[in-house]
């Protein structure tokens, strides 16, 4: 192979070391009814600090009403993944990229998609299931079909039903 293949420089990264919740943030604008939809915005970005790869992901979510549009809950999460390097040299852009879509993505989204369940559901709301794997640096809207959110009283009795993308409904 040669060496300008970017799965080969993963060799230049070496394990993680932690992984650091950097923000959250989370607004409800007014009570929801019952079908909402979520607009999903990922992005990624990396530094290189003292032989450290700091590796980002921020995702934003805001769920506004099907019928008007009006925005209901905005949300947004930012992870840091801290990974040693292992040489010197650093990596390629090209290596960093792939590294950030194979080995970031499914080292932080659990963080992500935990703490906008987490942030959906203390806000009242059914709690929004970000889907598995996606790509960060896309921008796409996810239609979600949600129950209405329970009453203060109706909470203690059952857990709201997860929100749901439509790929994943149609599963």
């Amino acid at each position: 192979m040669p060496s300008s293949d970017p799965t080969r420089q993963f060799n230049l990264i070496g394990p993680l070391l932690e992984v650091r919740q950097v923000t959250v943030e989370a607004q409800l604008h007014k009570t929801a009814g019952p079908v909402l939809d979520a607009n999903v915005h990922q992005d990624s970005g990396w530094t290189i600090e003292d032989g450290y790869l700091v590796c980002t992901a921020d995702c934003k979510v805001e769920i506004s009403q099907n019928v008007d549009g009006e925005s209901v809950f905005t949300g947004r999460v930012v992870y840091a993944a801290v990974y040693q390097l292992v040489e010197k040299k650093n990596p390629t852009e090209a290596s960093l990229r792939n590294f950030m879509e194979v080995e970031v993505i499914g080292t932080l989204e659990p963080y992500i998609r935990e703490s906008l369940q987490s942030l959906t559901l203390k806000s009242g709301l059914p709690p929004f299931v970000l889907p598995h794997y996606r790509s960060l640096g896309e921008s796409e809207k996810l239609r979600a079909r949600k129950r209405p959110a329970p009453r203060p009283s109706a909470s203690k009795a059952k857990n709201p039903a997860p929100v749901r993308s439509r790929a994943q409904i149609k599963k």
